[in-house]
């Protein structure tokens, strides 16, 4: 791959209407970027980099992971994105009720082993989990018993976010292989919504240089073959403000979601360090 090419971009290809923040952040990100190049001539002489954008939702990866891709074909340098959102072993919606199960069974059988599940437990669980609370803190102070319930939901979640059970990593390796080796023609898993929308499409690599990953999990020590691991910060907050954008979440803001986002955000900041670009907010 021709780094040089990369201070052919033209920054004035950005259209007005985008976000200054995001405009900001990506002109950080590409400094960044030719800056690491320039030092690394191990990177230099590799015919095709992958790039992988990562962060919580609402963090910005898939704006920038377009304006990236736009400014590095204007400059010369073929580049495709591959989106994360493919990864998941399971559609969105089947992905966020296996996360509540697992929840709620971890934490019910630990009541059970522990000899503090009674007929007064059970009915007050059932209330909780039809009101959509039963991860809600505020319920330890009169009830000491459920403590051991959120811990060991807790637990549970902590498991399977972000793991091989949740995310299919040896798919997304096999990809990310596929594009390092040159091979032109993939099939592209599309997941889609609906558990009778999979599909696989065509994915043509025969004159690409780089590989955008946009992906939450793109930092992850089961991610195989990034080369320019980019960290972009964001809250729990800016996350939730998102989901009730895209309106995706059936019971948005309840405790349940609020500690998912707190265990995903805890995730990211460990793997933050792995970053070798690590671009703020502004």
């Amino acid at each position: 791959m021709n780094f040089q090419l990369l201070e052919n971009i033209n920054l004035s290809q950005i259209d007005e209407d985008v976000p200054q923040e995001c405009i900001k952040r990506t002109e950080l990100a590409i400094k960044e970027l030719q800056l690491f190049f320039a030092n690394n001539e191990k990177l230099q002489k590799k015919e095709r980099i992958i790039i992988g954008l990562c962060g919580g939702s609402g963090s910005g990866k898939s704006v920038m992971a377009e304006l990236l891709c736009k400014l590095f074909n204007g400059a010369g340098l073929k580049t495709i994105i591959m989106t994360g959102d493919n990864v998941p072993r399971r559609i969105p919606r089947l992905n966020d009720s296996e996360r509540l199960t697992l929840f709620r069974s971890a934490g019910t059988k630990a009541l059970v082993s522990l000899g503090l599940y009674t007929e007064e437990v059970r009915e007050k669980l059932d209330r909780w989990m039809k009101d959509f609370t039963d991860a809600s803190y505020d319920y330890v102070k009169e009830n000491p018993w459920f403590e051991h319930y959120l811990a060991a939901g807790k637990n549970a979640l902590e498991n399977y976010l972000g793991s091989p059970l949740e995310q299919d990593f040896d798919y997304c390796n096999e990809i990310l292989e596929s594009f390092k080796q040159g091979k032109n023609q993939v099939w592209l898993k599309n997941l889609g919504r609906e558990e009778d929308s999979l599909c696989y499409e065509k994915a043509d690599f025969s004159d690409k240089d780089i590989m955008i990953l946009e992906w939450t999990h793109a930092n992850s020590d089961f991610v195989k073959g990034v080369d320019i691991p980019i960290f972009l910060e964001s809250t729990v907050e800016e996350t939730l403000e998102y989901r009730l954008q895209r309106n995706r979440d059936t019971h948005i803001a309840s405790p349940f979601l609020m500690m998912v986002l707190g265990i995903e955000q805890n995730q990211l900041i460990a793997q933050k360090p792995k970053a070798l670009i690590k671009i703020r907010r502004f």
